[in-house]
């Protein structure tokens, strides 16, 4: 049946990510960075909602598209990657490991993303109790990777690879003894907004804006993002697809965003810091 859903795709879309993932659920998620200035504190709320209009706006203009609801405030939560300093031994083995909690739980996940479809398809990061999901990252101006990623309830912080992978046997092949920190000491306070949702003509996407702060309250990131789930039929996934990579691109060219910059929140905490992290 997976060989057979994929000859259909390939009919249809040509050889793509959404054909080679086609037998397992998919979703897609746009990110854009931000400029940071419209979000400071004192006209953070303001800014909110004026951003939502334009987003709005821009739904409207590049698709005539359809959207619902209203600006919401979101989760508040503390995360942290964790990873082995000097050598990042989980990043050199295309791992990524992040802790996210709050006064009511701690979520460990471990995810890999990469331009390498196969390798992301052939790996299995969670035993039984990981909720586990398969989605694909776009970021400016349109770098498509695939990304699984697996996360489970802890009630500890690992303190060695030998730890993470009791939670995570996939990570058993590299060397337990080694010590994790926190990548570049960082601690994030995580700030989400929901924005409207968006109709792209067969599947809806849901939006938000997430920033990212310091425990001194200073904003060090702010990205919009939007996801959907791929439907299954291909030439529906197609026409939705189509209609999300134009508003994406469109969003891209408005005032708001952080012209040049493209890197992914994940990649902007490994490069921060006075000294490199990983050498």
């Amino acid at each position: 049946m997976r060989l057979l859903n994929q000859l259909v795709c390939m009919a249809v879309l040509g050889w793509s990510s959404i054909c080679a993932v086609k037998a397992e659920p998919l979703s897609r998620e746009f990110k854009l960075p931000l400029l940071l200035a419209p979000f400071q504190a004192e006209n953070l709320d303001r800014s909110i909602q004026e951003y939502a209009r334009q987003f709005v706006l821009a739904t409207e203009v590049e698709l005539a598209a359809q959207t619902r609801g209203k600006v919401k405030k979101g989760k508040r939560r503390a995360i942290q990657f964790l990873d082995v300093p000097g050598q990042c031994t989980l990043q050199q083995a295309g791992y990524i490991l992040r802790e996210r909690w709050d006064a009511k739980r701690r979520v460990m996940t471990l995810k890999t993303r990469s331009a390498d479809q196969t390798r992301v398809n052939q790996l299995h990061l969670g035993d039984g109790s990981a909720k586990g999901k398969l989605e694909e990252d776009i970021s400016p101006p349109l770098d498509i990777k695939l990304s699984r990623s697996a996360s489970i309830n802890v009630d500890r912080t690992p303190g060695s690879v030998e730890e993470a992978a009791g939670m995570f046997s996939i990570l058993k092949t590299l060397p337990g003894d080694a010590k994790l920190q926190a990548v570049n000491g960082l601690h994030i306070q995580e700030h989400t907004y929901t924005l409207p949702s968006i109709d792209l003509g067969g599947a809806w996407a849901e939006a938000g804006v997430t920033l990212w702060y310091e425990p001194d309250s200073q904003l060090r990131f702010a990205e919009m993002s939007f996801r959907y789930d791929t439907p299954a039929d291909p030439t529906l996934a197609k026409r939705v697809a189509t209609r999300a990579e134009q508003l994406f691109t469109a969003l891209q060219r408005g005032e708001w965003a952080a012209d040049g910059v493209t890197q992914t929140k994940t990649e902007w905490v490994y490069r921060s810091g006075d000294s490199p992290f990983c050498r």
